[in-house]
């Protein structure tokens, strides 16, 4: 299996850091991936150390009687990734969703339409799905031909690249903030193109006529096989400078405690705020200095054991 993290820098900081960091970037990369990030940034990190329960940084909040997932939620909100946030949730897209938000986009393009409706999305998002559930939807009324034909949508110069949601009309946007609700009511941990075609369905009123298939006809067709198994990119990624360079400057040995401590002295404003908001300071840290711990990374596996 080849490694998710990828630099030369921060090979040569991870011999002297604690032997726990390894384990907590390894997960951050996974996190970062999931979200569907170009680099690796602190945001990534900071939640992936939140999330294991057993971390020398999570211990501290609690000590706090702070909540590490409302702290790890507000910070995935401020990390790079492409996802809908609300203020309960942060959902991310599945892959095969992006593969649907990025065709909505080229559909648009392709058409000389100058933003991109849930139209394009719809017709997308029906062609990410398997052939047997497409099959079903045609059999439910799915007729596709004249969704986008006539005048109904302004022409214009749409760039084919660039930010993906810079020229989605304010009904797509609307889409997007649906498919979240809708995947989690479902239970499901990502936005699936089966979740965009539900809420395509809901945002736009004329595209039920125009193609023939109600939202609950949809849902029906759907029910049991919304999700999108398609596992993240196993791409290496990068850390971004910012956190190669903090990475750098902290001490040997250091783990999340030292980590937390750089945040809250010197770290980007949102997130100083964000831990002060729950009572997670410096004074805090500096009362419960050295009495929480990183865990010990498991032992390699030994051969025939």
């Amino acid at each position: 299996m080849r490694p998710l993290l990828e630099s030369d820098a921060l090979a040569a900081n991870l011999r002297r850091l604690a032997p726990y960091v390894s384990t907590a970037l390894a997960n951050a990369a996974r996190f970062a991936r999931r979200l569907h990030a170009e680099e690796l940034t602190l945001e990534h990190l900071l939640c992936a150390l939140l999330a294991d329960e057993e971390s020398a940084l999570t211990q501290l909040v609690l000590f706090a009687f702070a909540d590490p997932e409302t702290i790890g939620h507000e910070i995935t909100a401020l990390a790079p990734g492409i996802l809908v946030v609300t203020s309960e949730r942060c959902v991310p897209f599945s892959p095969r969703a992006i593969g649907v938000l990025e065709g909505a986009r080229e559909e648009a393009c392709a058409r000389e339409h100058a933003e991109v409706s849930p139209s394009h999305i719809a017709i997308r998002s029906v062609g990410a799905l398997e052939p047997q559930i497409q099959r079903a939807l045609t059999d439910a009324g799915w007729t596709p031909d004249g969704i986008l034909a006539g005048d109904a949508f302004p022409p214009g110069a749409l760039p084919p690249s660039g930010p993906l949601f810079r020229h989605y009309s304010k009904d797509a946007r609307r889409a997007l903030a649906t498919s979240a609700r809708v995947a989690h009511g479902l239970g499901r941990e990502t936005i699936s193109p089966g979740h965009l075609l539900l809420a395509a369905l809901e945002a736009e009123g004329g595209l039920r006529e125009r193609c023939g298939l109600t939202a609950s006809r949809a849902r029906m067709v759907l029910s049991g096989r919304d999700a999108d198994p398609t596992p993240p990119s196993d791409a290496p990624i990068s850390p971004d400078e910012a956190l190669t360079s903090l990475l750098g400057g902290l001490p040997d040995g250091a783990g999340s405690e030292a980590l937390l401590s750089w945040v809250l002295e010197q770290g980007p404003v949102e997130l100083r705020g964000l831990f002060e908001r729950q009572k997670v300071g410096s004074e805090l840290l500096s009362r419960a200095r050295g009495a929480f711990r990183d865990p010990e990374p498991p032992a390699p596996v030994q051969p025939g054991s």
